[in-house]
Parts: C-alpha cells; structure tokens; sequence
C-alpha cells in the first residue's frame, strides 16, 4: 500500500473524508490537508461547528452525520 505525506505532493488524493471534522484534531487535520491541496469532507453531529471549519478553505466542504448506533 502507497503511503502519503501531509502536505504537497507531486499526486495528491483526489478526496479525504474526514469523520469529527468540527472538533480540534479533525480541523486542524483538515486544514492542512486542504492547504496541502486536498479535497476534503468533514463530517460530525454538530453542523455549526463543521460549516465553521469549512468556512477557513475553499477545498473542505462539510455535511452533519451521527453513526451512534441507538439500539
């Protein structure tokens, strides 16, 4: 399996999911990939918190999911 760095690279992904996108490790995660050229998608429960993050780059766009299972 081919490994990827964070930041530029001569190839990039063509698209990065990224799941608690509005917490801090996920934006800041999200962040750099989007300025290391990446299209990314956040998701999380917390709409607000995520269109905050899509809002600092173009390339990170953001959608509200919950995967809890509620048995």
């Amino acid at each position: 399996m081919k490994s990827h760095r964070i930041g530029k690279t001569s190839s990039p992904l063509p698209h990065i999911w990224i799941t608690g996108g509005g917490g801090a490790i996920g934006s800041a995660l999200a962040l750099k990939l989007a300025q290391a050229g990446h299209k990314i998608t956040i998701t999380g429960r917390n709409q607000q918190a995520l269109d905050l993050v899509a809002q600092k780059h173009e390339n990170i766009s953001s959608a509200a999911a919950d995967i809890t299972d509620q048995k």
